[in-house]
């Protein structure tokens, strides 16, 4: 008998609602390629590499559309090349399904490469799982987005979301085929890249960009990788939003969680960085600079590390640097930890727009750091950095004796400082040894203004520790001071005024006198005369506040012969304390 069961292109379909089209079922079905369609199996033995490949292969000779992967564990034994745009790999809601990574080598192929020289490439819900091994036997970068041409920003749009990469922390390739530590995600001259909801860890270095633009990090985290979590090179316009960065670092120059070389208008906002070996932040390279780099709302935390670790780094050479609204913190036990440490950048130049604002600096439970804002470069300027409405210390008392070395640390070549408006908490059991320390560098023109300090129960041994090199201005309550605060008394005021004053022939050993009216000026405060023509040796002008608004200036003459000074401004200050 024939065969008389419809085929599909015979059966229809027909969508409910209003409007819909009958179309064949064959064309239904086509509206999703399946990785099973060309044969994957994805029971992790059989190698699924050419089956998923020509899946790829033949969305891309469409006008695109989107590869299906069906819960599973797919091994791949060559690189999965996407090399042109609309083009989405999704993996079933919610499973994640696995892509293994069987690409082995001393710089090993990436799991998946794009190439393409176009738009809207993505990567949604699958895992990408490498071996976990290094050297030959490990794997190279988990995704690797290239401009194979060199030029332009390619390829753009590129989204990977609600992924998982894990365990490449082998030797990879970069652009020039040279090798690298393996990546979770490499991309290299490119645009618009945007990672969203995704688990990066355990890779030898989490994500890795270099002269990408327009970059997007929005609630992923990337934690435990080997060497670096974020490695920007060369980078524009990079922003992070709500993503965590942790536990990261082997102790390299450019280990830590984020490493900046050459890297302009970087935001991270709202973001949780901690513990990173030897930073968190690592912009502190004497070969690079970095422009615009800014810090809010963030939390910039060594808490389970070893000593000697700093939150943040920053070069001489890095300008227009932000912290604003940020969290630092240190364990216990962290005794050469420091908050911020601004150290020496790139030779010939200097930084400049240093801001930290508004920003809380403590330590846990009985332990000791070194400092919380240490500023020492070494041969380049850091110039008129603001410190200012930040918090050192804090309120709860600590169970054991918890101290704090110095809060904020000059030394070296600091230009035109600022530093006002903080406050400096002691509860019980807390201790701030010194709250400002100017030190044996090229310190200058300080200002100190307007800071609290609130010690209840707790010790502030010295608000502020001069080694006598630097020229500091202070206005501590309400009132103007020079020197270490409390050394010498505080001016609250200076009055001035000026007359015009014709002192006429003054003969040897007489004197002749005038008033000048200063608004406010009270008996007692102490005065300062001057005369716009020089008065000669022997001649002496004096003042003192005769009355309330009144200042007398007297001319005494012990010259040996008559004088006779030729009409000037004359000027009486008075000095209340």
């Amino acid at each position: 008998m024939p065969n008389t069961k419809p085929t599909s292109e015979q059966v229809t379909f027909l969508a409910s609602g209003t409007g819909a089209v009958q179309r064949t079922a064959l064309s239904k079905f086509r509206d999703t390629v399946s990785v099973k369609d060309f044969g994957a199996v994805g029971d992790g033995v059989a190698d699924d590499t050419a089956e998923i490949q020509a899946a790829i292969t033949a969305v891309q000779a469409t006008s695109g559309g989107s590869v299906y992967f069906p819960t599973g564990n797919y091994k791949i034994t060559s690189s999965l090349l996407i090399t042109g745009g609309n083009i989405s790999l999704i993996g079933l809601p919610g499973a994640k399904p696995t892509l293994t990574n069987a690409i082995t080598g001393s710089a090993a192929d990436p799991l998946l490469k794009i190439t393409t020289v176009g738009n809207y490439v993505v990567i949604d819900g699958l895992t990408f799982n490498g071996n976990g091994l290094t050297g030959a036997s490990g794997n190279g970068h988990a995704i690797s987005i290239i401009n194979t041409t060199g030029s332009g920003l390619w390829p753009q749009q590129v989204m990977i979301r609600d992924c998982v990469i894990t365990n490449h922390t082998g030797t990879g390739k970069d652009e020039t085929n040279a090798s690298t530590p393996s990546c979770g995600i490499f991309a290299y001259l490119g645009q618009a890249l945007h990672v969203s909801n995704c688990t990066i860890y355990t890779n030898a270095i989490g994500v890795r960009l270099y002269q990408e633009q327009k970059v997007y990090f929005t609630h992923t985290t990337i934690d435990n990788c080997t060497n670096t979590g974020i490695y920007l090179d060369g980078c524009v316009d990079v922003s992070l939003y709500g993503c965590v960065c942790q536990s990261s670092g082997a102790n390299g120059a450019t280990d830590g969680l984020m490493y900046f070389k050459n890297t302009d208008r970087v935001g991270i906002y709202g973001c949780r960085m901690k513990n990173g070996y030897p930073f968190c932040v690592n912009m502190g390279s004497t070969t690079n600079y970095n422009r615009q780099i800014t810090f809010c709302g963030t939390d910039i935390e060594q808490l389970d590390i070893a000593s000697g670790t700093t939150c943040a780094r920053i070069g001489t050479s890095d300008e227009n640097i932000t912290f604003s609204d940020c969290t630092f913190a240190h364990v216990n036990t962290m005794t050469t930890g420091i908050g911020i440490l601004v150290v020496q950048g790139a030779a010939g130049f200097n930084q400049a727009g240093l801001v930290i604002r508004g920003c809380s600096f403590g330590i846990g439970s009985g332990g000791t750091i070194s400092a919380c804002i240490r500023i020492n470069p070494a041969t380049n300027s850091c110039l008129s950095p603001i410190i200012e409405s930040n918090t050192f210390g804090q309120s709860e008392s600590p169970a054991g004796t918890t101290t704090i070395t110095t809060c904020i640390d000059l030394n070296g070549v600091v230009v035109n400082p600022v530093i006002r408006c903080n406050t400096f908490k002691a509860p019980t059991n807390y201790v701030i040894t010194t709250a400002v320390s100017v030190g044996s560098g090229s310190v200058s023109n300080v200002q100190v203004e307007d800071n609290s300090y609130s010690v209840i129960g707790g010790t502030l041994t010295t608000r502020l520790s001069n080694a006598g090199i630097a020229t500091i201005n202070i206005r501590e309550d309400g009132k103007t001071k020079f020197g270490a605060v409390g050394a010498v008394a505080s001016i609250s005021r200076i009055l001035s005024n000026t007359v015009v004053w014709d002192p006429g022939n003054v003969l040897d050993g007489a004197q002749t006198s005038t008033t000048i009216t200063v608004n406010s000026a009270a008996i007692g405060d102490t005065c300062l005369v001057g005369f716009s023509n020089a008065v000669p040796a022997g001649a002496i002008l004096a003042g003192q506040v005769t009355s309330a608004n009144t200042v007398t200036v007297t001319l005494f003459n012990k010259t040996g012969s008559p004088l006779d000074l030729a009409s000037g401004t004359l000027r009486a200050t008075a000095i209340q304390y």
